[in-house]
C-alpha cells in the first residue's frame, strides 16, 4: 500500500484514539479487524507508527508550536482536526517509517495536498529537520527534558528529583519498547527444550541471565498461532513481573493468597514454583479475567488454583492461615510505559494519590489472613513513591506486628535495585524489566 493510503490509517486511529476511552492496543484490533485487506506488513506499518507518535507526542506537538510561532501563514495547519496531518508529518520527519525517503516530497504531498492545497509541505518538513533537537526551548530543565522525551512535567520533575544522574536513560528506557519475555512452564519441560522448539518454529530465543526461568524473544510474535504456546510450555511475563512470584518464595503444600489475581501471570508461576502442590486462591473484581485465568491454568496443567471473585470470597474463613500472601495491587504502570504508551497521558497526580489510598487499603485489608511468621507481598508496577515507599510507610506505621525484610531472593544479581535491604525496585534502564516496586514483610505475631 501506498505511504499516503498507510498514513491516512493512521490519521483515522489517532482520531479514534482521542475519541474514544478504549486501550489503544484493543482499538488497533479493532480496527485491523475491520480492514481484513491490509496485510501483515502494512499492519506493522501503521500500528509502529501510531504507538510511536503516542509516545512521542508532546515532542511533536512543541515542534509544530514553534514552527508556528516561526512562520505565522502556516497558522491554519494548526487547526482541528487537520492538525493531525502536519503532526504526523512531523512525526514522519523524526522516525522516517511510513515515509522512508523524504527527498523526494510526492508521497507526502498526497497525504497534505487534500487538506492543506494551498500551503507547500516543504517548509514544515525543512524547519523540522532544522530543530528536531528542540533548541528552541527555553524552558526548566525539568520542562524541557520532558518535553524532549514526551512526558508530563511532574512525572519528569519526581524522577529527576530521585534519579538525577540516570534521568535521561531512564527516560530513554521508556520510550524503547518492551522485549517480549516468557516464562518457562517447567510442569511440561525445561528452559533448554523451550528454545529448541521455539527455534523449530522460527522463533528466536535466548535464556535471561535472570530469572531462571526466563527467556527473551528477539521481535514480536504471534504467540496464539505458536504450537509450543498451546501445548502450555510457557506463558508471557515480563521479567520483573517473573521476580514478584520469586520474592512470595512457596513452597510445596503452601496456602498462597493471590489478592489481586488479575488474569492469573503470578499465580500460574506461583504454582509452578509449589510444584502444582497446595493450594493458591487468586481473588480478582473482575469476573472475565478470572475466566481468563481457568483457561491459562488448563492449558499450563495447573490443578492448584481456585479463582474466586472478592465479593464472593469468605475472607474471614483464612484469617490467619495463610502461609503467603500477595498484593500484587492495581497501580498507575507507570512502570509499564514502554509497553503502553498512551498511559503517559492517562495518569494523573490525582490519579497516582486514588491509587494509593486504594493500595493501603487492599494491603491493610489482606494483612490479617498471613499466618504468625508468614510472609505478605506488596509489589506494583508503579515508579512513583506515593504508589510505593509510602505505601509501605503507612503500612508499618499501623501494623506493629509486621516487619519488613529484604525482599532480594537468593541469587538475586541486581545489587542496585535493594539498597542493600528492604524492598526491590527494579528499573527498565538498569535491569532491562519493566519498572516494579516489590516490598516483603514478614509477620511476628
Amino acid at each position: 500500500m501506498k505511504p499516503a493510503s498507510l498514513a491516512g490509517h493512521v490519521l483515522e486511529l489517532l482520531m479514534l484514539a482521542d475519541r474514544r476511552a478504549t486501550p489503544v492496543d484493543r482499538l488497533v484490533s479493532e480496527f485491523f479487524r475491520g480492514r481484513r485487506y491490509l496485510g501483515s506488513r502494512d499492519r506493522r506499518a501503521v500500528s509502529d507508527t501510531l504507538f510511536g507518535f503516542i509516545r512521542y507526542r508532546r515532542t511533536v506537538e512543541a515542534l509544530l508550536e514553534g514552527f508556528i510561532t516561526a512562520d505565522g501563514s502556516y497558522a491554519p495547519v494548526d487547526e482541528a482536526p487537520r492538525r493531525y496531518v502536519p503532526l504526523l508529518v512531523i512525526y514522519s520527519v523524526i522516525f522516517p517509517g511510513l515515509f522512508p525517503d523524504l527527498s523526494d516530497l510526492s508521497d507526502l504531498r498526497a497525504l497534505w495536498t487534500p487538506y492543506f492545497p494551498d500551503l507547500d509541505p516543504a517548509p514544515l518538513v525543512s524547519w523540522t529537520r532544522g530543530n528536531a533537537g528542540l533548541g528552541f526551548l527555553h524552558e526548566a530543565p525539568a520542562v524541557t527534558l520532558a518535553i524532549r522525551h514526551s512526558f508530563q512535567d511532574w512525572m519528569v520533575a519526581e524522577w529527576m528529583e530521585r534519579w538525577p544522574a540516570e534521568i535521561g536513560a531512564l527516560l530513554d528506557a521508556l520510550n524503547r519498547p518492551g522485549e517480549v519475555s516468557l516464562r518457562v512452564n517447567t510442569r511440561k519441560g525445561d528452559r533448554e527444550s523451550l528454545l529448541k522448539r521455539l527455534s523449530a518454529e522460527g522463533i528466536g530465543a535466548t535464556a535471561t541471565e535472570y530469572p531462571p526461568q526466563g527467556v527473551t524473544i528477539a521481535k514480536r510474535f504471534n504467540q496464539n498461532a505458536s504450537a509450543a504456546f498451546k501445548e502450555g510450555l510457557f506463558e508471557v511475563q515480563d521479567a520483573g513481573s517473573q521476580v514478584v512470584s520469586i520474592v512470595c518464595d512457596p513452597k510445596p503444600g503452601h496456602l498462597v493468597i493471590d489478592g489481586c489475581a488479575g488474569a492469573g501471570g503470578k499465580a500460574l508461576h506461583l504454582a509452578d514454583l509449589m510444584n502444582n502442590t497446595g493450594n493458591i486462591i487468586a481473588i480478582d473484581t473482575d469476573p472475565g479475567r478470572l475466566r481468563e485465568l481457568q483457561r491459562r491454568t488448563d492449558r499450563a496443567g495447573v490443578t492448584i488454583i481456585e479463582p474466586s471473585l472478592r465479593k464472593e470470597f469468605r475472607q474471614q474463613d483464612y484469617v490467619g492461615r495463610a502461609d503467603v500472601v500477595l498484593v500484587d495491587a492495581p497501580c498507575s504502570g507507570s512502570g509499564t510505559i514502554r509497553r503502553n504508551p498512551a498511559l503517559k497521558w492517562n495518569v494523573s497526580e490525582e490519579a497516582v494519590g486514588r491509587y494509593a489510598d486504594r493500595q493501603a487499603d487492599l494491603l491493610a485489608g489482606y494483612a490479617p489472613l498471613v499466618r504468625k511468621g508468614g510472609k505478605l507481598v506488596y509489589s506494583t508496577c508503579s515508579l512513583f513513591r506515593m504508589e510505593n515507599e509510602e505505601v509501605v510507610g503507612r503500612f508499618l506505621g499501623t501494623h506493629a506486628g509486621f516487619r519488613s525484610v529484604t525482599a532480594a531472593p537468593g541469587g538475586f544479581p541486581w545489587k542496585d535495585a535493594t539498597g542493600g535491604t528492604g524492598p526491590v525496585l527494579l528499573l527498565p534502564h538498569r535491569h532491562g524489566t519493566d519498572g516494579f516496586f516489590i516490598a516483603a514483610f514478614d509477620r511476628l505475631e
